[in-house]
C-alpha cells in the first residue's frame, strides 16, 4: 500500500482537529496513538481521513497503518496539541490574563484589591472592572412606582452568581424576596447590562449586589 499521513493539523486540547491522510492499494487502514501526554479519540479509527481529539496539550505522534492481501505499511505523524485560550469568562483564567506570570495572594486573590477602589478583584471580574486602576462600578437605582429599578453591568459569564438583595436596616434582614430580574441585555460581546426590579418601601430601603463564584 502506499500511504500518506498528510501533514500536521494546528490542534488544541479538547478540541476536534482533522486529520487529511490517504491511502492507495490498500484494503484496509488504521489510526493508532504512538506516544503523548494524554489520550487521543479518532472520528473513525479506520478512515485514513478523519478526526482526532487530544485531551491534554503537549506532543503526541500518530501512527497511521495501511493493509493488503501481501504487505503492511505504516507512516507516523507528530502533532503538537496547543493549550486552550484562557478565557476571561472564568476567574482563574482571568487572573493569568491580568497578571500573568504573578503568584502573589495580596495582588490576585478573589479579596484581593490592588488597586484600592473598595472593589476586590471578585467584583472587579464579574462586573468587568479594570482591576488595575480605580474604576466605578457601573450601578444605579431609580423608583418607578412602588419599585426600585436596581441597575448593573456585568460580565457575560456562567462561572458566577448574582444575586440582589434590599434590606431596611442594614443589618441582617437581607433578602432577595419579591425581587424580580429581566433578562439581561447584550452591550457588548463580552458584557451584559441587568434590570432587577425590587418592592419600594415607605420610607428607604437599600439594595446591593452578592456575588459569589459557582
Amino acid at each position: 500500500p502506499v500511504i500518506t499521513p498528510g501533514p500536521a493539523p494546528a490542534a488544541i486540547a479538547g478540541e476536534t482537529a482533522e486529520l487529511t491522510g490517504a491511502a492507495s492499494g490498500a484494503n484496509s487502514t488504521a489510526w493508532s496513538l504512538v506516544s503523548g501526554p494524554g489520550t487521543a479519540t479518532f472520528g473513525n479509527t479506520s478512515q485514513a481521513n478523519t478526526t482526532v481529539t487530544f485531551d491534554q496539550p503537549g506532543e503526541y505522534t500518530l501512527r497511521l497503518t495501511a493493509t493488503n492481501a501481501s504487505a503492511q505499511t505504516s507512516r507516523l505523524l507528530t502533532i503538537q496539541a496547543a493549550a486552550p485560550p484562557l478565557d476571561p469568562a472564568d476567574f482563574t483564567d482571568w487572573q493569568q490574563l491580568t497578571w500573568p506570570g504573578l503568584n502573589d495572594p495580596q495582588i490576585i486573590a478573589p479579596n484581593a484589591d490592588p488597586d484600592r477602589d473598595g472593589h476586590n478583584n471578585l467584583l472587579e471580574w464579574a462586573l468587568h472592572l479594570d482591576p488595575t486602576t480605580p474604576s466605578p462600578a457601573l450601578l444605579s437605582v431609580e423608583k418607578i412606582g412602588e419599585s426600585l429599578n436596581f441597575i448593573y453591568t456585568r460580565r457575560k459569564t456562567t462561572g458566577a452568581s448574582f444575586i440582589v438583595e434590599w434590606s431596611d436596616t442594614l443589618g441582617d434582614d437581607w433578602s432577595s424576596e419579591d425581587v424580580i430580574s429581566e433578562t439581561p441585555v447584550t452591550l457588548t460581546p463580552s458584557s451584559e447590562s441587568v434590570l432587577s426590579a425590587i418592592p419600594a418601601a415607605s420610607e428607604r430601603r437599600f439594595v446591593r449586589l452578592r456575588v459569589q463564584i459557582d
